[in-house]
């Protein structure tokens, strides 16, 4: 075994503790072509975003965005239904306040969004609900419920508004 690690390059030793301490080290030098090469095309840190096409992993993208709106749900949908609550404990201004915010283009907006988000993370809860029945695990059905998962939030979400709006 010395041997042939010897031949590879590597150090035997036969000291206790250090060059020849008896254990053996194999400690393989670098040819200077090897160490050119390395310097002049840096290797990208793993794992790394730029090794991997995310534009072309739908299902990865979808199953990264309905962790993130779970979060975004969780968060903003809680931070705007307590302002919302303590707004209404603090008297008739803060209330009036608050729902004069709500009733903004800009109110509209972030109401609209979390709509969105809401139904996103409905459906594709729902997408994994069928996962767990051992439905839908190859590539075709996963970028058709992907899709059906995000249409149908869309078309949920404009649904909602139309009849928010009308009952107002």
């Amino acid at each position: 075994m010395q041997t042939r690690i010897a031949e590879k390059g590597g150090m035997v030793s036969a000291a206790p503790w250090g060059p020849g301490s008896g254990r053996v080290s194999f400690c393989p030098s670098r040819p200077a072509h090897e160490a050119d090469a390395m310097k002049t095309h840096p290797r990208p840190l793993s794992p790394h975003l730029q090794v991997y096409k995310l534009h072309t992993k739908v299902t990865s993208m979808l199953s990264i965005t309905f962790r993130v709106f779970g979060a975004v749900l969780m968060t903003a949908g809680t931070f705007f239904f307590l302002l919302w609550i303590v707004a209404a404990a603090m008297g008739e201004s803060a209330f009036a306040a608050i729902q004069g915010f709500y009733g903004s283009w800009f109110g509209y907006l972030v109401l609209f969004g979390l709509t969105v988000v809401l139904f996103y993370h409905l459906t594709n809860g729902l997408r994994h609900l069928l996962w767990d029945t051992g439905f839908g695990f190859d590539m075709p059905t996963l970028r058709k419920t992907g899709a059906v998962a995000i249409g149908s939030a869309v078309v949920l979400s404009v649904l909602a508004w139309i009849a928010g709006l009308a009952a107002v």
